[in-house]
């Protein structure tokens, strides 16, 4: 008899996280996939082979991306400033103490965040904008042989050493992969789109411990089934590509020379033809692996020193990782010229929802004595009618 329901609760629990993973398009964290997905949202023609760029196209935006080998991430109850703590962790080269470099993110209360990177990255990653402070620190990362738990430990500015301790219910998995729902975590940071190849989730047994005081992860209630199946608001990935999109504040304008354009880590090349670009492949630092994702846009981007003044234009644009079988963000895009020294351009996801109306970005250019600048401002509702 005991087996019997045993191997009935198995069948049950089996279908139940079967439909559940299918219906959160197999991300453990993507808790916002019931919105539409429009396949045709992008022209046919995104799927054309263009030549190399020449020539020089002004390009507004900044991009980061980069691929970590691991990334693990906890929330905890009870601190009084901290609701969160999550780092990617790079295999190699490692530091001079032979540990693994990292990039941790405390993420506080009201949503806004502090770093700590390893030693061996803190020049890589010193250029990624936003009103956030960043300190070097030391710390480790270990993986354990059972290929389910990890821990992570670092110290902080005020001396404290943090630990994570990550207890998996099983090894990362494939079927678990996908976008992440960043939530509203740094608002005001930009478009920071992520995607899993493997990810877990945790048991009960993680916590978090800052100095002596130690901190429990809770039940995920979003994504358990209780008494069948009960997950812990922690995670594990492997293979953890990035894909940011900056706020940033005033800034000499880059340029899209020859097809290439390099912004701190990041190189990008250029693909499109007479009417603007049409894609941006942006490069990994060689420490990640030489990672690639894909910004669109359909039309062309057009060569915005060139518009004419009163010009309107619509666009479209998506963001696509290559291990993905979809364009994982897509959204559109207006490009108005109100006066010959200004130049404004305002991105507006409209895929996946946790994006919508949350993480606009609107750029404005302007002319000062012959030279342009940039600057890039990212919330909630911004551009939605021309405005603020």
């Amino acid at each position: 008899m005991r087996s019997s329901i045993l191997l009935f609760l198995f069948i049950l629990f089996s279908s139940c996280c079967a439909t559940n993973t299918q219906e959160q398009n197999k991300s453990v964290r993507e808790r916002s996939a019931s919105i539409d997905y429009r396949e045709d949202f992008l022209g046919e023609e995104i799927h054309e082979t263009l030549g190399e760029m020449t020539g020089m196209f002004p390009m507004p935006f900044t991009v980061y991306s980069y691929r970590a080998d691991y990334h693990l991430i906890a929330f905890f109850d009870g601190h009084d400033t901290y609701e969160s703590v999550e780092a990617f962790i790079f295999d190699g080269p490692r530091g001079e103490s032979g540990d693994r470099e990292f990039r941790a993110i405390l993420t506080r209360h009201d949503n806004t965040q502090v770093d700590y990177l390893s030693p061996g990255i803190m020049a890589s990653f010193r250029r990624d904008p936003g009103n956030r402070n960043t300190f070097e620190t030391k710390g480790t990362f270990e993986y354990s042989k059972n290929k389910k738990d990890a821990r992570l430990q670092f110290f902080l500015e005020d001396g404290n050493e943090i630990s994570l301790i990550y207890l998996g219910q099983q090894r990362p998995d494939g079927q678990y992969g996908g976008m992440t729902d960043v939530g509203l975590h740094s608002p005001e940071g930009g478009l920071p789109l992520f995607y899993r190849e493997q990810s877990s989730v945790s048991g009960k047994g993680s916590y978090v411990r800052i100095g002596t005081t130690r901190y429990p992860v809770p039940v995920d209630r979003e994504i358990s089934h209780p008494p069948f199946f009960t997950a812990y608001s922690a995670f594990l990935s492997l293979g953890y590509h990035s894909l940011i999109l900056p706020s940033f504040g005033v800034t000499p304008l880059g340029y899209l020379i020859d097809g290439q354009i390099s912004q701190g880590p990041t190189l990008s090349t250029g693909r499109g033809d007479s009417r603007g670009i049409r894609s941006l492949l942006s490069r990994a630092p060689d420490r990640s692996s030489g990672a690639v994702a894909k910004m669109i846009w359909d039309p062309p981007l057009p060569d915005l020193e060139t518009l004419e003044v009163g010009s309107r234009y619509e666009l479209r644009f998506g963001l696509d990782f290559p291990q993905s079988a979809i364009v994982d963000v897509y959204g559109d895009v207006e490009i108005r010229r109100p006066e010959a020294s200004l130049v404004i351009l305002d991105l507006r996801p409209g895929f996946p929802s946790w994006a919508v109306g949350l993480r606009n970005i609107r750029y404005s250019m302007v002319n000062i004595e012959g030279t342009w600048f940039v600057e890039a401002v990212s919330g909630s509702g911004l551009g939605q009618d021309g405005t603020r």
